[in-house]
C-alpha cells in the first residue's frame, strides 16, 4: 500500500460515515430494547458486541454490515485518535481506511468480514473478535492510547478508580496472551457503580484456571 497517497476524508466523504451511523442507530433501536445513541464512545463497543452475539454476525450483515462498520470505526476516531482516510478517489465506503498518527492503518470493512467469515470458534468468541484483534495489533505495533482499554489504563495509573486488588489481578491476567478474550469489552462497563467484589471474584476464577493450566 502506497501511504503517500493516503489522505483524510473530505467533509462530503465523511457524510457517508455519518449516514451509516444514523442508519445503524435506527435499525438497532427496536421497541424491545432500551434506546441507545452511538456517539463514538468506548461504551458503544459493548452494545455492538451484544448485536454480534445475539444476531450471529451472519445474514444481517448483508443489509447492515456497512453501517455497523461505520459505528465501530467511529469509536476509533472519536475516542482513540484515528481518522477516516482514503486513497485517491474512493468508490464507496468499502475503500475507507482508519489511520492512526503512530502509523497504524486498517481497512475496517475487511476486518469485519474476516471475523464474520471465520469458520472456527464459538459464536461468543466471534462476538468481540473484530475489536479484540484490532486491540492486539495496536498493542504490538505501538503504545496503547489512554482510554483504549480500562484494564491497561488502570495498570498504568491513567485511571485511578479501580481497587488495588483488582489492579493486581489484572496485572497477572495481562501477562497471559488469552487475557483479551477473558476481559473482552466487559471492563467498559466498570464505572462508579461497579460491583468490585463481584468483579474481583470473577477475575480470581480466571486466574485460578490459568494457574491450574500453568
Amino acid at each position: 500500500m502506497d501511504r503517500s497517497k493516503l489522505r483524510p476524508v473530505t467533509q462530503e466523504e465523511r457524510r457517508l460515515v455519518d449516514a451509516g451511523i444514523e442508519r445503524f442507530t435506527q435499525w438497532f433501536n427496536v421497541p424491545t430494547i432500551p434506546r441507545y445513541q452511538f456517539e463514538g464512545r468506548p461504551r458503544d463497543i459493548c452494545e455492538l458486541d451484544w448485536v454480534f452475539y445475539e444476531l450471529g454476525g451472519g445474514l444481517w450483515h448483508c443489509d447492515n454490515g456497512l453501517a455497523f462498520t461505520c459505528v465501530w470505526g467511529n469509536v476509533l476516531v472519536r475516542s482513540f485518535g484515528f481518522e477516516w482516510a482514503v486513497m485517491n478517489e474512493p468508490r464507496d465506503f468499502r475503500d475507507y481506511l482508519l489511520s492512526h498518527p503512530e502509523g497504524y492503518v486498517l481497512f475496517p470493512w475487511i476486518r469485519l468480514w474476516e471475523a464474520v467469515g471465520n469458520p472456527g470458534g464459538t459464536q461468543f468468541a466471534k462476538s468481540a473478535d473484530v475489536w479484540l484483534r484490532i486491540l492486539v495489533d495496536i498493542e504490538t505495533t505501538s503504545s496503547l492510547p489512554v482510554g483504549w482499554h480500562p484494564a491497561t489504563d488502570a495498570i498504568r495509573e491513567d485511571r485511578t478508580d479501580f481497587p488495588k486488588r483488582v489492579i493486581e489481578q489484572l496485572e497477572e491476567l495481562l501477562a497471559s496472551p488469552e487475557y483479551l478474550m477473558t476481559l473482552g469489552v466487559w471492563p467498559y462497563d466498570w464505572g462508579a457503580d461497579a460491583d468490585w467484589s463481584a468483579i474481583e471474584s470473577h477475575l480470581q476464577l480466571h486466574l485460578h484456571d490459568r494457574r491450574q493450566r500453568g
